[in-house]
């Protein structure tokens, strides 16, 4: 019984460092999205933004209910790069892109370890 406690505390700490992770990407990510559509949005920013899209993916895998928000954001993302210039194939602009991304989940990454900290998880 201790056994089972135990590991079920380990799935639960798992579990909530996770959603700690998406959540500080999320909001990064609505940060930069709000700034983007102040400013207009750019091809370079779009990309930035399905590469986000990727790393969420990969976190909510086994979170069904997150699963199916975040296809319906990565859909609506694909629907305005497919509408504005016909989609973004520049390879120098991925390059960007993704380096943009490394930062905006380096960002989210730093807020979810200081509010886990915080939890003492």
């Amino acid at each position: 019984s201790k056994d089972i406690l135990l590991k079920e505390l380990s799935s639960l700490k798992r579990l909530a460092s996770s959603l700690a992770r998406m959540s500080a990407i999320f909001e990064v990510l609505i940060t930069r999205v709000e700034t983007i559509a102040l400013l207009s949005v750019t091809s370079k920013d779009l990309i930035t933004i399905k590469y986000v899209i990727q790393e969420l993916k990969r976190d909510s895998i086994n979170i069904p209910e997150l699963s199916i928000i975040i296809e319906d954001i990565e859909d609506k993302v694909n629907d305005l790069m497919n509408y504005t210039r016909g989609g973004f194939n520049n390879s120098n602009l991925s390059i960007i892109a993704s380096q943009e991304a490394m930062k905006i989940i380096n960002e989210a990454n730093e807020i979810a370890d200081m509010r886990l900290k915080e939890l003492n998880i």
